[in-house]
């Protein structure tokens, strides 16, 4: 099976890692976030790490300032922990193709690495795949599981997909000029990414869910992080180009019409991460942490990135 991987071998000494990214993405969302598709394509992942514009920049919409992120393989690598990635051949598929890839990958670094304790790190669906593995195959060499924005129970999001298609026509249309060109063959893959076969799996009661709620192995060192900031993407607009922005927020502005009562939770501040809730992603019997980010945010903040590294060096 040829696999598109990349390894960083780092120290002997030190644990190795296995990033393993989510539904739609592939290896870059790790380090370079301008090379990393996002939510089928309809931008490149740092479109949604964005902050605001400064007061003085010109015009009156605005999709955000770009934000120097740092990904977290460049803290494993300065840690120097070996670190590898590869991009799954169908990142919108089912998860029992790209299961049968991670199982090949971990074969490759376990030759690669002999001896060395190898973790895995796991990001939305990839949490879910890397906890698969493990249910499928209890490994000695691999010494513990992290899961980012992982949806352990399911997202209530999954049966919505139609309405969030709807609110990416309507960002579309809110472009500047100049981005709407690329925006519309980014939302016919946006459309094809919502109805894939791989969104249909993270229903809550869905089988792939119940098949991954298993408790893991007992041996394994767990840490599973929540995200509470639903809005995944800012619009920011106001009257005249010397006017204060004003900022709004999607998707969560598509669910303000239904009552609190029976909103998702995925979508409410202080609850969920835009399309996790805060609930949903933790790991059961883990050490787990709640940070007020959004659902890509959360794996580029620093204090998640903190935690994870205390866990691999304390091994």
């Amino acid at each position: 099976m040829q696999l598109d991987l990349e390894i960083q071998d780092g120290r002997p000494d030190r644990p190795g890692v296995l990033l393993v990214h989510g539904l739609g993405m592939n290896r870059h969302f790790w380090g370079e976030p301008g090379r990393c598709p996002a939510l089928g394509g309809l931008a490149s992942l740092d479109f949604f790490l964005a902050g605001p514009p400064p007061e003085d920049a010109p015009g009156r919409v605005s999709t955000g300032t770009a934000r120097p992120c740092r990904g977290l393989a460049d803290h494993l690598l300065a840690a120097g922990l070996g670190v590898a990635s590869w991009s799954q051949r169908s990142p919108v598929g089912p998860a029992s193709e790209a299961l049968a890839e991670l199982a090949a990958v971990v074969a490759t670094l376990e030759a690669r690495w002999p001896g060395r304790p190898l973790y895995l790190v796991g990001h939305s669906r990839g949490g879910l795949l890397a906890g698969a593995h493990l249910l499928a195959h209890d490994e000695a060499r691999i010494a513990g599981l992290v899961t980012i924005g992982t949806p352990h129970a399911g997202s209530r999001l999954a049966p919505f997909a139609g309405r969030l298609r709807l609110g990416g026509r309507l960002l579309a249309r809110l472009l500047p000029a100049e981005r709407r060109g690329p925006a519309a063959a980014a939302l016919a893959r946006l459309a094809a990414f919502l109805d894939s076969p791989a969104i249909g799996e993270l229903d809550p009661g869905g089988a792939f869910i119940r098949a991954t709620s298993q408790p893991l192995p007992a041996r394994l060192r767990t840490l599973s992080l929540g995200g509470t900031d639903p809005a995944l993407v800012r619009l920011y607009l106001r009257p005249t180009s010397k006017a204060p922005w004003k900022s709004l927020a999607f998707p969560e502005l598509f669910f303000k019409a239904i009552p609190a009562s029976r909103r998702a939770a995925e979508v409410t501040p202080g609850l969920g991460d835009g399309l996790v809730s805060a609930a949903s992603s933790v790991l059961q019997g883990s050490r787990h942490f709640d940070l007020a980010c959004n659902h890509v945010g959360l794996a580029f903040d620093p204090r998640a990135q903190g935690a994870i590294l205390d866990l691999l060096l304390s091994s």
